[in-house]
């Protein structure tokens, strides 16, 4: 870099007079554009999602293409990297493509290529995003006491959240567990004995009330997986899931964001089981 006068007399002297009409010709390129590129940052910097929305509307852009020019658009806005915001659908978007590729999701992002969220980023933002997976089993009947709580253990419980009868002897247990998107974990979260199978309207709200704690965590419960069982086709009926022809619906809205949706599916705890 020629850094004062005496320095840039010495690097001309050096010069032939082509290499100086090209370097004239480049400062006077750089002179005139300057304006007009400021120009354009300008009205950049005055788009509004609204309008930039209806330029892509306009031109008939596909999904995809849409997201990642308001993603450009909203991290230009933004001076430091680290206080960008990054809609659900474009996080969603780079986890994939850390699947699919993450030497390539680096080098995309090293290079700025695409406003990409760090890796960490990625990955903290999908742990909230979590399926919620519920079955049901039989179990032998047996009744033990516990000396320390001096209480007994094999008996109908639904831990408050029904009425139970406690002089019954549970047969059935349900389980509660979630399993995150983004890593290979899951927990279980709540377990309830029953004499007999649960009834689908009181599976219907205990999976309701699952879902409300979890949201209330931190959580973002984005889908629900059963198997086939009777009590299940009616907790599906009564938060109106249903895969007849013509009339398929396999979501219900989240009790805790109306404004997201919670995705059921059926049969994989039996297949993974069995």
């Amino acid at each position: 870099m020629i850094e004062d006068g005496a320095s840039w007399k010495v690097f001309k002297s050096t010069l032939n007079i082509k290499q100086k009409k090209q370097i004239q010709k480049n400062f006077l390129i750089q002179k005139n554009c300057k304006p007009e590129l400021n120009n354009i940052k300008a009205k950049i910097s005055q788009v509004s999602s609204v309008t930039l929305n209806e330029l892509l509307q306009k031109f008939n852009l596909p999904g995809c293409q849409s997201n990642l020019v308001n993603e450009i658009f909203n991290a230009a806005k933004v001076t430091f990297k680290n206080r960008r915001r990054y809609s659900d659908n474009w996080i969603l978007l780079c986890l994939i493509l850390q699947i699919r590729s993450l030497s390539g999701y680096r080098f995309l992002r090293n290079q700025n290529i695409l406003p990409l969220p760090c890796i960490k980023t990625v990955r903290n933002d999908n742990q909230r995003k979590e399926i919620l997976l519920l079955n049901e089993v039989y179990l032998r009947s047996s009744i033990s006491v516990n000396s320390r709580t001096l209480s007994y253990t094999g008996l109908e419980d639904f831990g408050g959240e029904l009425p139970s009868r406690d002089t019954q002897k549970a047969d059935h247990g349900l389980v509660f567990m979630w399993s995150s998107l983004a890593d290979n974990f899951t927990q279980p979260i709540a377990v309830f004995a029953s004499k007999g199978p649960i009834k689908g309207m009181d599976l219907t709200k205990l999976v309701v009330k699952a879902i409300m704690l979890l949201e209330d965590a931190g959580a973002q419960v984005l889908g629900l997986t059963t198997d086939g069982a009777s009590t299940n086709r009616t907790m599906w009926n009564n938060l109106d899931i249903s895969g007849k022809i013509g009339n398929t619906n396999n979501f219900f809205c989240n009790p805790f964001d109306e404004a997201r949706k919670v995705f059921v599916f059926s049969d994989t705890p039996y297949t993974l089981s069995h």
